[in-house]
């Protein structure tokens, strides 16, 4: 009987303490079982709120909770000190300052390897230009040496031509006619240099001086001006048929400008006694059409003759392509 009671309490006492270590665990979460090995004091507010008050005081339960909080401590450290601490601060404040002295040298490396990139970039972009200049040249060279030969195989041609030309009757006849335009040209403009000036030598360039002297203004100068005109204008009727048709018109029109000044400001200034200024002004702008026209047809003679007008041409497009392309 006996044991049988002894058995029932002590069935009552396990249930009982079951019970109220269910309601512990209801009441302060799932973490709360920890609690019955490090934090008996704890349990025992628990229960004893459990139980209606009973058990320690308020002074006890505040004092067993300061003692509790001081023994499960576990305020935050950060990098070993605790986060209210000055020397924490001053730990914060050396470290942000060495990664800024990185970050800075790192920036610094990166700038200078930059620069060094942009150099290599700009003396290879120079390289590429000198690069691509080299087609240019070589090709400018190879057009220019191309044009010098084209040009000298034509005089070749030409002069291989005024050859045989020159072995036919037809070829003799038109260099003599040529050569007969080409002297009468000749006088025409060794007279008007002795009109000019009288110490004036043939084959000078013929140019019209600042002022006109008297001896300009004589008629008997210009008389011999007139009759070579007049004898080149039938060498030139003469012989038009074995000329050929550009030079043969280029001659027309010198001898249409040569007789207009001439016959309206030359010799109605000069048969004057004392012409006037105007009048002088007007013979001297008849005077320039005649030296202007009067070079073009003596080298279109010349280059006729010789058989080098293509060549000639030729060479004065060389020239002006030299100038476009530099």
């Amino acid at each position: 009987m006996e044991m049988t009671l002894a058995i029932l309490v002590l069935t009552i006492v396990i249930v009982a303490f079951i019970g109220v270590g269910w309601l512990y665990v209801r009441s302060t979460g799932g973490g709360a079982w920890r609690s019955w090995f490090v934090a008996p004091a704890s349990l025992r507010h628990t229960v004893g709120s459990l139980m209606g008050g009973s058990g320690t005081s308020a002074p006890d339960r505040t004092a067993e909770t300061a003692t509790m909080t001081g023994a499960n401590d576990t305020t935050p450290i950060r990098n070993g000190q605790r986060d209210s601490g000055s020397v924490t601060l001053a730990y914060d404040d050396t470290a942000l300052a060495t990664l800024e002295n990185d970050l800075r040298g790192d920036l610094d490396d990166a700038r200078e390897r930059q620069e060094a990139v942009d150099s290599r970039l700009q003396r290879i972009e120079a390289t590429m230009g000198d690069i691509r200049a080299i087609p240019d040249d070589l090709g400018k060279m190879m057009r220019l040496r191309d044009r010098r030969t084209r040009r000298q195989l034509e005089q070749l041609r030409n002069e291989l031509e005024g050859v045989r030309r020159s072995a036919t009757a037809a070829g003799a006849r038109r260099d003599e006619a040529y050569v007969e335009l080409y002297g009468h040209l000749a006088q025409i403009e060794g007279a008007m240099g002795s009109a000019f000036d009288p110490m004036f030598l043939p084959g000078e360039p013929l140019t019209l001086p600042d002022e006109l002297s008297p001896v300009t203004l004589d008629v008997e100068n210009w008389d011999e001006v007139g009759e070579h005109a007049l004898a080149f204008g039938k060498a030139f009727n003469q012989n038009r048929l074995v000329l050929d048709q550009d030079i043969a018109a280029e001659i027309e029109s010198f001898l249409a400008i040569l007789r207009q000044a001439m016959m309206t400001a030359v010799y109605p200034t000069v048969r004057r006694g004392a012409p006037t200024r105007a009048q002088v002004a007007h013979m001297r702008n008849g005077l320039e059409s005649i030296i202007e026209a009067l070079a073009p047809v003596r080298r279109r003679l010349e280059a006729t003759y010789h058989g080098t007008e293509s060549a000639a041409l030729e060479d004065d497009e060389v020239e002006r392509d030299l100038e476009d392309e530099e």
